[in-house]
């Protein structure tokens, strides 16, 4: 197989004589899978990765004086913001927490809790503010429909209709006919 077709040529480290020789020492000692466990690890192990399914925008925190850039992850989970080195995060937004967000052209203001239970606002600003409202609006909303079947299951339980009962009466209710 030919290694440069593997890894872009901009990688310019682990396009060494020893990376090489590791990569394909490693790549001939493995046994081969089914291509159903090779998806299932290859799912498991990126699930793993730090902010895997994020998306990632380049943003300026305003609430300070002179504005902070910093990078903001947005997901199912909820939003992070690292200032530009990823050593210090800045704030983190669980999906569940956020009370209200408005958009005014490029600017995006979050109203939420955080971990302590305190009202907090961050105003950001962001080239892409579209993308991102419709990002936190598709995940709420996903959220809220799940929670929703959920609690309507849990109440139907508590009545004590079950969908095995709904069936068995589907079932029966063709036999009278």
């Amino acid at each position: 197989f030919s290694f440069k077709s593997l890894l872009p040529k901009n990688h310019g480290k682990f396009h060494t004589e020893k990376f090489k020789k590791k990569f394909i020492s490693t790549f001939k000692t493995t046994p081969p899978m089914e291509q159903f466990a090779a998806m299932d690890k290859f799912i498991r192990e990126s699930r793993t990765l730090k902010n895997f399914g994020d998306e990632f925008y380049k943003c300026i925190l305003t609430n300070q004086n002179d504005g902070v850039k910093c990078h903001m992850y947005i997901g199912p989970h909820g939003i992070q913001l690292m200032d530009q080195s990823e050593s210090k995060e800045i704030e983190k937004i669980h999906i569940l927490k956020i009370k209200s967000f408005k958009q005014k052209k490029n600017m995006l203001n979050i109203k939420f809790k955080d971990e302590k239970n305190n009202d907090k606002s961050i105003t950001l600003s962001i080239p892409k503010v579209d993308f991102i409202t419709t990002m936190l609006n598709d995940s709420i909303s996903f959220i809220q429909s799940y929670y929703n079947s959920e609690l309507e299951k849990q109440r139907q339980r508590a009545i004590g209709v079950s969908d095995d009962i709904k069936l068995a009466g589907g079932q029966y209710g063709t036999l009278d006919e």
